[in-house]
Order: structure tokens, then C-alpha cells, then sequence
């Protein structure tokens, strides 16, 4: 590999018109290469990297034989040109490694020796790669990783995060403005508080559907959820649901 098919590699990613050998060129490169060139070309590197990942990830079975370097160099990398730790370039790498060990296959031992890991990038790899596992095994890890409180530099919970559970109130309110099917991702410790659930029905009144027994049966709580749209009764308690104040709030 030459400086210029790195040069071109990296034009290329950054057009959005990169081919496969771009990528193998790129993630096969030096570190210090790709900074280099990329401060030439007034680029940040690790959105270029964390690019060719994204695609690697996508089509884990045409880059396999970038799992080596994925995992060791570029998740390992602990500092990168014009900024601090790459936490986001982390989080790509471990989501293709998850779709790797989920295409080509790893064991149940290695997945709960990953999650008992000191090394919080080895439980994100394994929140990632359990993330859509719905085996018996796989739920107990999730239930562990989920409190996991490893944290990065913003606060943010990446390896509970790594499993589509979220622990953080305005974390989950913000993504559930932009998007109410956000709160699938909601752990059942916040679809279970009130002051959460109360803010999420203001939202949309028909995520109570997602709140908790205990709050379906809160009658201050479905007098909100009803009071924005009578037809989410149907998710009250059988008690609440034959309340004379709320049927009435339904039908008006």
C-alpha cells in the first residue's frame, strides 16, 4: 500500500463513494498515516475511520479480515488527532464486532467471560454482540450489563446503552421527542417511575401502554394518559378501567 492509495482511500470514504479495497486500505494504515493525511486535507480522522467501519459493520461478511484490526488497534486506541478518547470510533468497532461473532458464531462462555471483564470495551463488545438475543443466557447478561455504570467523559452509560437499554430520564425524554418509538429502549426501572412516565404521556399519551402495572393502576397518572386521549383506558387497571371519573373523561 502506497501514501497515495491511502490518499485516495480516504477522499474516497469522505465522498461517500469508497469500495471495499478503501476500506481494507484505510483500517490496514497507520494510525499516524491517517492523521497525516487527513490534517492535509483539513479532515477529521476518526469520522473518516469510524465511516469505514460502519460499512465494514454493515457488510461484516465482505471485511472478516478486518476483524483483527478492529479489534485490537482501532478499539484499543486511546487518544486520536484533535480531540481525546475516540468513545464513538469504541462503540463502532464493538458493534461490528458484535455483528461478526453473530455471523460467524462465539460461545456462551466467551459472551459471559466479556461481560465479567474488567475492561469496559470488552462488555460493550459484549452488549453489542447480546444486544438482539433473546436467548435465556443472553437476558441474564443484559440484566447485568444493564447496570453496568461505567460512564464516559459526557456521563453517557455506554455499556448499558449497548444492549438498547437506557437508564438515563432525559437521555430517553430527549430521544422520545425526536422519535416515541425511543422508548423500547427505556429500562423497566424508568418505565416503572412516575415522574418518567408522567413526562412520557405528555409526549404521547399512548406510551402509558409501556409503563408499569403499578403505574397503569395509578389513578393520577391514566387521568393524565385519558385526559389527552380517552382511548388509552384500554391500557388502565381492570379497576381503573371501570372508574366512573375516567369513563367519563374517556367518552368526553
Amino acid at each position: 500500500m502506497t501514501d497515495n492509495d491511502l490518499e485516495n482511500a480516504i477522499q474516497n470514504i469522505d465522498d461517500y463513494s469508497f469500495e471495499v479495497d478503501d476500506v481494507n486500505t484505510l483500517i490496514m494504515a497507520s494510525v499516524s498515516d491517517i492523521e497525516n493525511i487527513c490534517e492535509d486535507k483539513g479532515l477529521e480522522p476518526d469520522y473518516i475511520i469510524e465511516r469505514a467501519i460502519e460499512r465494514a459493520t454493515d457488510q461484516v461478511s465482505d471485511y472478516k479480515n478486518l476483524f483483527d484490526s478492529i479489534s485490537t488497534k482501532w478499539l484499543g486506541l486511546e487518544v486520536i488527532q484533535g480531540g481525546g478518547v475516540p468513545y464513538e470510533l469504541k462503540i463502532r468497532c464493538a458493534q461490528f464486532m458484535g455483528n461478526y461473532y453473530n455471523e460467524f458464531g462465539i460461545d456462551e462462555k466467551k459472551i459471559k467471560k466479556l461481560a465479567e471483564s474488567d475492561n469496559w470495551t470488552d462488555r460493550l463488545v459484549c452488549g453489542w454482540t447480546i444486544r438482539d438475543n433473546n436467548a435465556s443466557f443472553a437476558k441474564e447478561i443484559k440484566d447485568q450489563l444493564a447496570n453496568d455504570m461505567w460512564q464516559d467523559d459526557n456521563g453517557f452509560l455506554l455499556v448499558s446503552e449497548s444492549i438498547g437499554i437506557n437508564t438515563n430520564r432525559e437521555e430517553m425524554l430527549e430521544a422520545m421527542r425526536n422519535d416515541v418509538g425511543a422508548i423500547e429502549y427505556a429500562s423497566d426501572s424508568l418505565k416503572a417511575d412516575r415522574e418518567f412516565v408522567l413526562e412520557a404521556i405528555k409526549i404521547d399519551p399512548w406510551l402509558i401502554e409501556y409503563a408499569s402495572d403499578t403505574l397503569k393502576a395509578d389513578r393520577e397518572v391514566m387521568l393524565e394518559a385519558v385526559r389527552n386521549d380517552g382511548l388509552v383506558l384500554e391500557f388502565a387497571s381492570e379497576e381503573l378501567q371501570n372508574d366512573p371519573e375516567l369513563i367519563k373523561l374517556a367518552e368526553g
